[in-house]
C-alpha cells in the first residue's frame, strides 16, 4: 500500500501563522471593547497570563506574547492536526465550531484551575474574582469569554481557509 503524504507548503504554512495571529489579536480586540461597553468583568487577560506564568501581573507585554503563543499553537493544532476535517460547513464556521469547543475547555477545566492559583491578582484587587463559577463575576465574564474564543475561530477558520 502507497503512503500518501502532504508534502510541505509554505503558503499553507504561512496562512496557518497568520490566522492564529489575526485571531489573537481578534480575541483581544474583542476583550479590549467590553470595558467601552460598560459591561466589562474587569478580567484582564493578559495582567492575568503575566501572573500566572511570571508571576508579575505588570509584565504586560509577557502577557500578551503569551497570548498570541497559544493563539499560533491553537491554529497549528487545527490545521497541521487536522482538526477542521472532523468539523462541518464552512471555513469559517469551523473555526468558530473549533472555538467554541476551546472555550468549553477552557470554562470547564482552565479557568477553575487559574483561578485557584491567581488569588493574589484578587487581593491586589485587580479583579473581583478570577473564575467564572464565582457569582461575583458571573455570566458577563462567560459571554465576554464566548464571544472572543468565537471571533478567534472566525478569524482562525476564514483565514486559514482548512479545507478537506
Amino acid at each position: 500500500m502507497v503512503e500518501t503524504r502532504r508534502s510541505f507548503d509554505l503558503t499553507r504554512l504561512a496562512r496557518t501563522v497568520a490566522a492564529g495571529l489575526i485571531g489573537a489579536a481578534g480575541f483581544l480586540a474583542v476583550d479590549a471593547i467590553y470595558p467601552t461597553l460598560g459591561a466589562s468583568s474587569r478580567l484582564d487577560l493578559p495582567t492575568l497570563l503575566a501572573l500566572v506564568f511570571t508571576g508579575q501581573p505588570d509584565n504586560i507585554a509577557a502577557g500578551v506574547a503569551i497570548h498570541f503563543a497559544v493563539g499560533l499553537a491553537l491554529a497549528l493544532l487545527y490545521v497541521y492536526g487536522e482538526v477542521y476535517r472532523f468539523l462541518p460547513g464552512r471555513p469559517w464556521l469551523r473555526g468558530v465550531l473549533y472555538a467554541f469547543v476551546i472555550w468549553v475547555v477552557h470554562t470547564v477545566g482552565m479557568m477553575p484551575a487559574v483561578g485557584l492559583m491567581a488569588n493574589r491578582m484578587v487581593e491586589m484587587g485587580q479583579v473581583p474574582s478570577i473564575s467564572y463559577f464565582v457569582v461575583r463575576v458571573g455570566l458577563i465574564a462567560l459571554i465576554e469569554s464566548l464571544v472572543a474564543h468565537l471571533v478567534y475561530g472566525a478569524l482562525l477558520g476564514g483565514i486559514s481557509g482548512a479545507t478537506d
